[in-house]
């Protein structure tokens, strides 16, 4: 049986602002997380679009409030307001979460990439940001086969609330400050 080796690796760099996370896993993946840019947003619009599109679980309606709050032009207008983060490998964006004050917020990572640790490097970029703020609990609301995931990851639930069909789970997760 082969060993499973990891290697974290951060690099920042203060005078531009921008963060690299190396991910080496099994000696063959490498895949870095680092803030969202201006021209990764068509491709994130799309990776949005790609992963609604397939949920066989929200309703046509919702489906359109998401991709219609996802546009290019949205996710320029709210990185303004929020710290996105993406997963990239080769060149080529894998995933993409976000920080809005003390909420997670756009987790979406592209399907035939789902369920490979992805979702929870990004998360975990997410939860170092949250701690340089100074934010000692993290808030978020999702739905569908996402509480699983937040579960996984350290996250409690606080309540469910039905919203129309669909079965809304609001949950939260302390952060050490050190």
């Amino acid at each position: 049986m082969k060993k499973q080796i990891s290697l974290f690796f951060t690099h920042s760099h203060h005078f531009n602002k921008t963060y690299k996370t190396c991910i080496l896993k099994r000696g063959i993946l490498n895949k870095m997380i680092r803030k969202f840019r201006k021209k990764d947003v068509e491709e994130c619009s799309k990776i949005i679009e790609v992963c609604v599109n397939q949920s066989k679980e929200i309703s046509k309606r919702a489906k359109n409030n998401i991709k219609s709050s996802s546009t290019t032009e949205e996710l320029i207008e709210r990185m303004k307001r929020r710290d996105y983060f993406i997963c990239e490998k080769n060149g080529k964006i894998l995933g993409i979460g976000a920080l809005n004050k003390n909420q997670v917020r756009t987790m979406y990572i592209l399907p035939r990439y789902q369920n490979k640790g992805i979702g929870t490097l990004i998360l975990k970029r997410i939860e170092k940001e949250a701690k340089r703020r100074r934010i000692k609990k993290l808030f978020l609301h999702t739905y569908l086969k996402a509480p699983k995931f937040f579960l996984k990851n350290n996250f409690n639930i606080v309540k469910k609330i039905k919203h129309g069909k669909f079965l809304v789970t609001y949950m939260e997760k302390e952060l050490i400050l050190i």
